[in-house]
């Protein structure tokens, strides 16, 4: 063996040891992709066994006097943010929807205000206006035509 052959030999083991590490990460990469995915258990479910959080039931979150007409009140109550308000138009009925707009989250107990002759909470950014018995948007000022059905979807309780 002369010294050119040992050289070259040496050079294509030093290529080697380069990638082979590559080809054997890839090689265990693939065989964990293929796997399948383990998800729950089957046949285990807890949820009838354990108590729920709150109860279910009617929960008193103030007095129907402490809503004065046209007036906003925000609630954190049973791990939720909640504005209840009622209309000036001589309705006499308190709505309670969810706190946060699902346009982009203002949250509507801070700077929301109540439209004058409706039963609408309108939103302190982008002026978005939603009913109060089925929390649904009624309004979007810049929007001519149609509103997304994505959007009507609000929480009323």
């Amino acid at each position: 063996m002369n010294v050119e052959t040992l050289k070259v030999l040496l050079t294509n083991n030093v290529y080697w040891l380069l990638i082979l590490p590559i080809v054997y990460v890839f090689y265990v990469y693939k065989q964990r992709s293929n796997k399948k995915q383990i998800g729950p258990r089957p046949g285990i479910d807890r949820s009838s066994t354990y108590p729920r959080q709150y109860a279910v039931g009617w929960y008193n979150l103030c007095e129907s006097t402490d809503v004065p007409r046209g007036a906003v009140k925000h609630f954190y109550i049973l791990g939720r943010e909640m504005v209840a308000f009622r209309s000036d138009d001589g309705n006499e009925e308190v709505s309670v929807v969810e706190a946060y707009c699902p346009h982009l989250g203002a949250n509507l107990g801070v700077g929301g205000r109540v439209m004058p002759g409706t039963n609408c909470l309108q939103c302190p950014f982008h002026l978005w206006e939603f009913e109060g018995k089925e929390g649904r948007c009624t309004k979007v000022p810049y929007l001519e035509g149609k509103i997304p059905e994505k959007v009507t979807q609000f929480l009323s309780f």
